[in-house]
């Protein structure tokens, strides 16, 4: 090219890459490689002219400089290909990667609940067997309480005929008469319907000496017959629960109608529920409905001992019916259910302790024996299940609303605090503004008691971290298809954080040591002005995007120490997972390949 005889273009056409003119160099952006370049082009100029002065290049040279020149450029080529190629597969098969995959590597569901309808995971474990000895087994056809349905619909029978006796069972001796003269044509038909519970309730009775039972003390299930017919035989209220059953011969055959108070033991299967319903017995609706079954039973029993004893049954008989009658919206209603009704409110008000005319006076009880024995009785049992009614109601009601009481308590404090300290009015807004948040939509101090490390095993824990995270952090492209153990450790160093609307999340110029996944709310980035004396200023900024879940940013800041270039300020209720940089890189040790799969993956975006 020097000498004249050989074009610029076909020049550098022919020679190799790395000695090309320095102004081509230049433009590869290295300062060292220029100088190297210059040197060596300077070098070459004098050997060209030297060449080219002696001889004109051969074709046959200048076809295989141009052969080995393209071939080199093709190998590059094609190595960038297959490398774009193998990386779009290598994404592909992450994005083909999902949480369930990493929820598979925690537990296995088809091996702990096969084929079961129950939301308990083997329920035959959590309460152990009793140890039997060697070759001996369950003995068949015995009806297991953890697991057998049969029993369940053996202790309902009882349930149910337990319940309807002891409403019927009451009304049938308010009148005191043998089955021949009863009283009332409706006490006859009491009676019948009352006797028709007594073959279920003997079904009931025997077939639960072929149910196991659970053992308080040993915290084990009975399985042996013989432990188990010994339990119930030696039981009394068991042989008079079974004599109850007779009660209805014997007043067939003549027995006073009182004699039926002898069911009164059936009111033990209302008291607690047996072994087979014990998934039922903590659950609050059954607690209520339960105190209130008792309530109204126990009244209605007291209300026909009243009539009984009361004076209410003498002013029966002695004035008629039509005496006792009331209205209800202009309609006769009949005396013998007024008069009934009338002793069932003093039997509720006698039994909860508040009865204000225990003497009777101006009614039918007044002067009459019968009545003050019964009030006299029962009156001081009536403070003792008054008292453990209330009890079991507070118990509840302290129970469903121990968390509002809880953050009732912390509103408490939170707002002497503020007062206090003097905080201006919209600051305090804000303050309980998040209490408020946090109380509705992210309760944190469920979320402490449910992440308790007594209260979860670690694989329970690390599923629920799993789940919470399966939109943001196990979907991240930096997670996404990791080692599962990475990925765990990664979530189990998490830490959620809540802003509020206006909130800055991070701010141009701060420190930056932590990433952020978005769980919840929505997000604007925030540039800042092109001109210098503006850049500083968040109210001269550009929003240029917003993040909703499943996003995150701060990326940059797990790898090395900077600064944030942007704000990122939260426009609605937000909640953030945060990743800090103390917190990820003990784990590195572990995984250093992820970290630099980290740096890579940043340097790309």
């Amino acid at each position: 090219q020097a000498s004249g005889r050989l074009p610029a273009r076909m020049a550098h056409a022919v020679l190799p890459e790395e000695f090309a003119g320095p102004d081509e160099a230049c433009r590869g952006g290295h300062e060292e490689r220029a100088e190297r370049v210059r040197s060596r082009s300077r070098a070459q100029t004098k050997v060209t002219q030297a060449t080219f002065a002696s001889r004109f290049p051969t074709k046959t040279q200048i076809r295989d400089w141009a052969t080995l020149l393209l071939g080199a450029r093709f190998l590059r080529h094609m190595a960038q290909v297959v490398g774009g190629l193998t990386e779009k597969r290598m994404f592909k098969a992450s994005q083909d990667y999902t949480p369930d995959q990493l929820t598979a590597s925690i537990y296995q569901e088809e091996a702990v609940a096969p084929q079961s309808r129950s939301r308990i995971l083997r329920v035959d474990e959590i309460i152990s067997m009793e140890e039997l000895e060697f070759g001996e087994g369950v003995p068949p056809g015995l009806f297991r309480f953890v697991t057998d349905p049969r029993a369940a619909a053996v202790d309902v029978l009882k349930i149910a005929a337990a319940l309807l006796s002891c409403c019927l069972f009451p009304v049938t001796f308010i009148f005191g008469g043998p089955w021949a003269d009863p009283g009332p044509p409706s006490t006859r038909l009491v009676f019948a319907l009352d006797a028709l519970t007594d073959p279920a309730y003997l079904c009931g009775l025997l077939l639960t000496l072929n149910v196991s039972f659970y053992h308080p003390a040993a915290h084990v299930e009975v399985v042996r017959r013989r432990r188990i017919l010994l339990r119930n035989l030696r039981d009394v209220f068991w042989w008079i629960a079974l004599l109850s059953c007779t009660c209805s011969l014997w007043i067939l055959l003549g027995a006073p109608a009182v004699l039926s108070n002898v069911k009164l033991v059936r009111f033990r299967e209302l008291l607690y529920l047996p072994d087979s319903l014990w998934r039922w017995r903590d659950r609050s609706c059954v607690v209520f409905l339960r105190l209130v079954v008792l309530l109204l039973l126990a009244s209605n029993w007291v209300a026909c001992i009243l009539f009984y004893l009361g004076g209410y049954r003498e002013a029966y008989l002695k004035d008629g019916e039509a005496r006792f009658r009331t209205q209800f919206e202009g309609q006769p209603i009949n005396g013998e259910l007024s008069l009934w009704l009338e002793a069932f409110v003093e039997a509720i008000y006698l039994l909860v302790g508040c009865l204000d005319n225990p003497l009777g006076d101006g009614g039918v009880r007044e002067n009459h024996f019968g009545s003050l024995l019964v009030v006299a009785i029962l009156g001081p049992a009536g403070l003792v299940v008054s008292s453990m009614f209330v009890s079991a109601v507070i118990q509840q009601q302290q129970l469903s609303s121990a968390l509002s009481r809880k953050h009732l308590k912390n509103k408490a404090f939170m707002t002497h605090a503020l007062t206090i300290l003097n905080i201006p009015k919209p600051l305090q807004h804000r303050v309980l503004s998040q209490h408020y948040y946090q109380k509705l939509g992210h309760d944190k101090e469920a979320f402490d008691a449910l992440f308790n490390k007594n209260n979860l095993s670690p694989a329970l824990e690390v599923a629920l971290l799993v789940y919470l995270h399966r939109d943001t952090v196990c979907s991240s492209r930096y997670f996404l298809g990791k080692d599962p153990n990475y990925v765990i450790e990664v979530l189990r160093v998490l830490v959620f954080e809540v802003f509020l609307p206006g909130d800055y999340v991070a701010r141009k110029g701060e420190i930056a040591n932590t990433m952020y996944f978005i769980s919840k709310g929505r997000l604007s980035i925030l540039v800042p002005n092109h001109e210098p004396r503006l850049s500083t200023q968040v109210s001269m900024a550009q929003a240029i995007k917003v993040l909703e879940r499943g996003h995150h940013f701060g990326e940059v800041a797990l790898l090395d120490d900077c600064v944030r270039t942007a704000w990122v300020r939260a426009e609605s209720y937000a909640l953030l997972s945060q990743l800090a940089r103390d917190d990820i890189e003990p784990i590195w040790k572990y995984f250093p390949q992820e970290k630099d799969e980290l740096h890579r993956l940043v340097l790309d975006v």
